[in-house]
Formats: C-alpha cells, sequence, structure tokens
C-alpha cells in the first residue's frame, strides 16, 4: 500500500472516530448529563478518559489532514482537507469548555460581590442570596470535601458535564440557621 493511501485512510478513519466519540460523549456525557453536588469530576474539574481519547483523536485528525493535504495539489480537496482540521479543532475545543451551565439568574458579578461581603465578616443569609444570584442549580448535602464543611448545605451555582474541561466551580455553603458559612470559587485550568 502506497505512503498516500495509509495516510488517507488514518485521516479518514480519526476523523470519523473523533466525530462519533464526541457525539456520543456531548449527548451522555454532556447535554443529558443533570448537575450534581457529588459527582467523581467535582473535585478534579475534568472528566473521564473520553476527553482523553477526543483529544489524542482530534490532534491525529488535524496532523493526518495536515500530511494529507499536499499529497494532492487539488483546490478543492485541499481547502476541504483544511476546513475538516479547523473545524475538527473548533469542535473539540467547544465541546470540552463550551457545555458548562450556570443557575438561570446568576451573574458572576454579584457572586464576587458576595463572596467579597462575606470575607470581611459580615453575615450573609440565603435570602440574600436568593434575592442577589437567584435559585442554583443544584442543592443538598455534598459529600465531596465534607471534612472541611460537616453540618453545610451547598448551593451549586455553576457546572461542568463530565465531558467537559477547566470547570469554573461556584458553590455557597450555608448552615441549618441559613447563615453562609463558606464558598469555593474555583477557575479549573
Amino acid at each position: 500500500m502506497k505512503i498516500k493511501k495509509i495516510i488517507a485512510i488514518a485521516a479518514i478513519t480519526s476523523v470519523t472516530a473523533f466525530s462519533l466519540l464526541t457525539l456520543w460523549d456531548v449527548t451522555v456525557n454532556g447535554i443529558l448529563e443533570t448537575p450534581d453536588l457529588n459527582v467523581d469530576h467535582f473535585v478534579s474539574g475534568a472528566g473521564g478518559l473520553t476527553i482523553l481519547a477526543r483529544y489524542g483523536l482530534g490532534l491525529g485528525s488535524v496532523v493526518f489532514l495536515l500530511i494529507w493535504l499536499p499529497l494532492r495539489i487539488k483546490l478543492m480537496p485541499m481547502i476541504l482537507k483544511l476546513c475538516v482540521a479547523i473545524l475538527v479543532s473548533t469542535v473539540f475545543i467547544w465541546s470540552a469548555i463550551g457545555l458548562e451551565r450556570y443557575s438561570s439568574d446568576y451573574s458572576e458579578e454579584q457572586f464576587a460581590e458576595i463572596v467579597e461581603t462575606f470575607s470581611t465578616g459580615k453575615s450573609i443569609t440565603s435570602e440574600r442570596v436568593l434575592t442577589d444570584i437567584g435559585t442554583p442549580l443544584v442543592s443538598g448535602k455534598q459529600k465531596i470535601l465534607i471534612e472541611s464543611r460537616p453540618h453545610s448545605e451547598a448551593w451549586l451555582y455553576s457546572y461542568m458535564p463530565s465531558c467537559g474541561f477547566g470547570w469554573k466551580k461556584r458553590v455557597l455553603y450555608f448552615d441549618s440557621e441559613n447563615q453562609m458559612v463558606s464558598y469555593l470559587s474555583i477557575d479549573e485550568p
């Protein structure tokens, strides 16, 4: 088999595998995933092995397409291969970081203001939070990080599905008297 044919088969196969895996992962582990306080990827901030597989297949697709690009010196096939390489890169970035969700009335500025007010030692009630940034995506007991917040209820305002990477965690913690006792505000890399 000629090297041109091997590269063409590798490019087509990797693009197809990337497309199918991304479609499945974004649908099952992205759009259909319900926000939850106790997901495995809360601590790590990134999804499982499928994001690594998608990254590898996406990178392989781009590399094989770019190698395959100059092997046939016809304008339309070259443009098509370049467009597919750009599309694969764009789809991977969107599927990795573009599916993060926030509660409906969430405002980053209001969240920062609540955190700043709390940091100065002032009391923050759950009613004030509901007025300022609305209801959370999900609330309840959080089993992860329980040692540092043993008697608190967590209010989750942002959620990254397990197919994604780079979760901007926004969580407020309240005691049984509806007073804010802690917060978590981390931008995962």
